[in-house]
């Protein structure tokens, strides 16, 4: 088998009973796949797809890095532990998370940027089309803030993204503010 089909078997057996928390109830698997098919048009090599399928493993389930390292080598691995929010990350707000987020992105490698970028617009598309069943409309607001500045740590790595993330937080923004939006949110990164 290869890299990549070991990974999706890896992050599926690992994330097999999370679904995202909104009225849908959709598996998680769908996020990872949406993520990984991202990277994976934009062009990026195996290694940076095989870390999309892997991207939350070791922050959302038992999964370690040395497992990761193991299994897919030391570059998976690298890739995987930029996306993977050091602890102290876990306690903050939602806008005090993604500022700290985007700050450390900004120092990380492309590879890692690309990957964030492509998680990002797989979760700003799920915030504004089916958001979390607990959210109201201010946190997604807030999650739609953050995430533009996380896409704007990612500036450059893959434009199409970019774009993408754009299109989908100018209509959340809409959306939560009950605005008309005339493209303005855009350029917002």
């Amino acid at each position: 088998m290869s890299l990549l089909h070991d990974s999706m078997r890896f992050a599926l057996r690992y994330h097999a009973d999370q679904r995202r928390p909104n009225a849908a109830d959709e598996p998680f698997a769908l996020h990872l796949a949406e993520v990984a098919g991202y990277v994976a048009d934009e062009g990026w090599p195996e290694p940076v797809v095989v870390a999309a399928w892997l991207h939350d493993v070791v922050e959302d389930t038992p999964a370690t890095l040395e497992e990761l390292r193991s299994a897919f080598g030391d570059a998976v691995a690298g890739i995987v532990e930029g996306l993977t929010d050091p602890e102290v990350y876990a306690g903050l707000p939602l806008e005090a998370r993604k500022r700290r987020q985007a700050e450390r992105l900004a120092r990380l490698p492309d590879e890692v940027k690309v990957v964030k970028l492509a998680d990002q617009v797989s979760n700003v598309r799920s915030v504004v089309d089916d958001p979390p069943v607990d959210w109201d409309a201010d946190t997604c607001l807030a999650y739609l803030t953050g995430a533009a500045a996380v896409a704007a740590a990612c500036r450059g790595v893959a434009p199409r993204l970019e774009a993408l993330l754009a299109l989908h937080h100018a209509r959340g923004v809409a959306k939560y503010r009950g605005a008309e939006t005339d493209g303005a949110g855009l350029d917002a990164f």
